[in-house]
């Protein structure tokens, strides 16, 4: 019974021709004919994302939760960095997958990043139909199911295979999965404001908390703001007819508190790592960038200003658009505040909202890349998409025919301007010396006239016979083929199959060999972004975008030399044909040398004097003052406690280190002050002999240790309050939510979101 009411039912066909149209879309990831194999282009996709993964496999297999990785930027906090998802449940379904096998290759690491992308993708697109059915359910009223179908599907099309989602975030894999979760966040919400039964309400708004607390952990904290800055605005939305300000207070706090709550093992750690690097100085002006005005083209022409269009709704999208705008379906004031509204934030400075928002919006003065806010324009544009196809599909042409001659007008005027863009770019392409650099603004302008074309020819006919099945198909199949022949492919992706990526280059076993425990190589040259944790070698770079402000002071305002040695770099790549300090050459990679430096600083290393400044700001001038003497002379924002007036006989052993503990033994004839080539964090406690210890902080940003003459076990031991703060409150949390929704399938009692109003009867 129930598979015949499947069979039949028009939600189920949409999802599969959903699903059918994701798997043409990214068929090329998946064929097993390497001949036609693609994968996504190295860069941040495979430096950073690719090289973290691999990480965390290395470490859930071996039963532990990466808490630090040693690998990059001299050692850096690893789950507080919100990019590497350790905790986002469908990368730890990916990292348990790998996890399970001992010879995971790169390669295997990259296909896998790839398929958990395309199938965030799906998602994403399944999450904005379940919502968009919803919305347009209640929008077409007493129409016929399937015209919601049909406006669902396309909306769910243009968000998922528009220009926002085919860009760049498919290679910034954070921005992606936290982009897929705002439709079940919004759909939560409408269900909690749409349902007269008091307790679902409340649920339905739980489970707005959870997705959102779910886009917390996919990693791109910009992109659940944005998403907090749209849930909140419906949720106001959606209760202001007939609500008092205190309920709707009430349901923005449960929201927040469930989101903060389930994601704070996350969110605490991430704040306080913030507030340590050297993005926290950047200045409103540092941050203002975002889209110039000629990328208004965008909308129209796609790839005709560059490599990606994250504006382009598909140009069937945006006629549809502009159809539910002209036609004031109900609901499209509100959508259309918020494409506008990301629409302004995306030019950054160049638009003077921008410093309103910027001062009275909360967390909007935390981010750069103001562009990115293309992903609100992307999630209006696919709901103002979908009004627009309801309201072509329940046309009453005989009653109201007049509108229909204004619409060919218009569509008239589209075509004349794309061929006047063709034309013009059809002569420049002729003219040399540079003719080929229009190639491309004559292929976009080519599109857009064919789509335009076509458009002219199907739109009308559906108003005119808006319940004819080949029509609706016909609707369907343009917006796919408007958006499938400007995204499907592209320039994201290179002809090699992902399990051939990222070989290792013969260099770094050189570099292994040559390499003492605890010290450092710097591998800005040859290695570069964050490769070096997929070798596992601890690199003192590293491109992710939170760093240490101190290690960026070190890597960019002092001479190399000195970096070295404050850092504790042992091996190098240099295209250098000589080094600064002593060194010997141990090998060729392309286009550059490796050098083993012949006097590194050990990793731990005792000082016996002591320069004692008022601030990191003292410390960091004398550390690139080249007449300091670093290795002879500690600097320290305090006295640590007694110390010989001539040098002390030291031997200090490493004894263990991992990433998130170090041991090392001291035999010393007198006191002195054990520098660590470690960058400071709070979240490392050091035990003397099993006793608590401080850990100092020296040189303006390393780490250090006071020890008192004789032999001593010191132990430092990475274990951050505010994970263990955030692991308990996220634990709280979920156990908050299994029992409400616990409560709520087998309670009687009753409490509302809303007492009453027109959110019940309206979208």
């Amino acid at each position: 019974m129930m598979i015949q009411k499947l069979r039949r039912s028009s939600d189920t066909w949409a999802i599969l021709l959903l699903i059918g149209l994701w798997g043409i879309f990214f068929w090329r990831l998946y064929t097993p004919n390497e001949v036609d194999q693609v994968s996504l282009q190295e860069g941040d996709f495979s430096g950073q994302f690719v090289a973290w993964t691999s990480y965390s496999v290395e470490r859930f297999r071996e039963g532990e939760i990466p808490l630090w990785n040693p690998y990059m930027n001299a050692g850096a906090p690893f789950l507080a960095d919100p990019q590497t998802a350790v905790l986002y449940p469908p990368r730890l379904l990916t990292v348990a997958l790998l996890a399970r096998h001992d010879d995971v290759t790169n390669g295997d690491v990259y296909a896998a990043l790839q398929r958990e992308m395309t199938l965030q993708v799906l998602l994403g697109v399944l999450l904005m139909y379940a919502f968009l059915r919803r919305l347009t359910r209640d929008i077409s009223k007493d129409a016929d199911t399937q015209i919601s179908v049909i406006a669902s599907v396309i909306g769910a099309l243009v968000f998922g295979f528009g220009g926002f989602m085919s860009a760049y975030p498919p290679l910034q894999l954070p921005l992606l999965e936290a982009a897929i979760w705002i439709p079940l966040v919004l759909l939560g919400i409408h269900e909690a404001t749409r349902l007269t039964h008091a307790k679902i309400g409340w649920r339905c708004l739980v489970l707005a908390g959870v997705a959102l607390a779910l886009c917390a952990l996919a990693g791109h904290p910009q992109t659940l703001l944005f998403t907090a800055y749209v849930a909140s605005a419906y949720l106001i939305y959606r209760l202001q007819w007939g609500t008092a300000w205190k309920k709707i207070g009430l349901a923005l706090l449960v929201l927040a508190l469930v989101a903060g709550g389930l994601a704070a093992v996350q969110l605490l750690p991430t704040a306080q790592f913030q507030s340590h690097t050297y993005r926290e100085n950047l200045s409103v002006d540092d941050k203002g960038g975002g889209f110039s005005m000629q990328d208004f083209t965008q909308f129209v022409f796609p790839y005709m200003l560059g490599r990606w269009t994250p504006l382009y709704l598909g140009l069937i999208g945006l006629v549809l658009v502009g159809i539910a705008i002209w036609r004031r379906v109900p609901g499209y004031a509100f959508w259309l505040g918020v494409g506008l509204f990301g629409l302004a934030l995306s030019f950054g400075q160049r638009l003077a909202i921008y410093d309103f928002v910027y001062v009275l919006l909360p967390g909007f003065g935390f981010f750069r890349g103001q562009e990115r806010a293309a992903f609100v324009i992307a999630v209006a544009g696919s709901v103002l998409a979908s009004m627009g196809a309801v309201q072509i599909l329940t046309w009453d042409y005989l009653s109201d025919h007049k509108p229909l001659r204004q619409l060919r007008r218009v569509l008239i005027g589209l075509i004349i301007g794309c061929a006047l863009f063709g034309l013009i770019f059809f002569v420049l392409r002729l003219i040399p010396p540079n003719g080929e650099l229009y190639q491309g603004a004559l292929d976009s302008a080519g599109v857009a006239l064919v789509v335009a074309v076509l458009t002219i020819l199907i739109l009308p006919a559906v108003m005119q016979q808006p319940t004819q099945r080949k029509w609706q198909i016909a609707i369907i199949v343009l917006v796919v083929f408007d958006l499938f022949s400007a995204n499907m492919g592209g320039e994201n992706y290179d002809p090699i199959p992902a399990n051939d990526r990222l070989p290792e280059p013969a260099f770094i076993q050189t570099m292994r060999d040559n390499l003492s425990p605890g010290q450092k190589i710097e591998g800005l040259v040859g290695i570069g972004s964050s490769y070096s944790t997929l070798y596992d070698l601890p690199d003192i770079w590293g491109n992710s975008p939170l760093q240490f402000e101190a290690v960026e002071f070190y890597l960019q305002k002092i001479p190399v030399e000195r970096r070295w040695e404050l850092l504790a770099v042992q091996v190098l790549n240099a295209e250098w044909d000589t080094l600064p300090v002593p060194a010997t050459r141990i090998g060729e990679g392309p286009n550059l040398h490796v050098y083993r430096l012949d006097n590194p600083r050990p990793f731990a290393h005792m000082v016996y004097q002591v320069r004692v400044v008022t601030n990191n700001g003292e410390a960091r001038q004398l550390v690139g003052d080249q007449s300091f003497p670093l290795r002879d002379v500690v600097v320290l924002k305090e006295n640590p406690g007694p110390l010989p007036e001539n040098l002390g006989n030291t031997v200090v052993a490493l004894q263990t280190l991992d990433p998130e503990k170090i041991r090392i033994q001291t035999q010393g004839d007198t006191a002195g002050v054990l520098t660590l080539a470690l960058p400071y964090d709070t979240g490392w406690h050091v035990k003397i002999d099993g006793k608590e210890a401080d850990l100092l902080e020296a040189y303006g940003g390393l780490s250090a240790v006071y020890v008192s003459e004789g032999a001593h076990q010191i132990e430092l031991t990475y274990r951050p309050l505010s994970i263990q703060i955030g692991a308990v409150i996220s634990g709280m949390t979920l156990l908050a939510v299994l029992g409400v929704i616990g409560w709520g399938l087998h309670g009687n009692r009753k409490i509302g979101v809303q007492d009453a109003g027109k959110p019940a009867a309206e979208n």
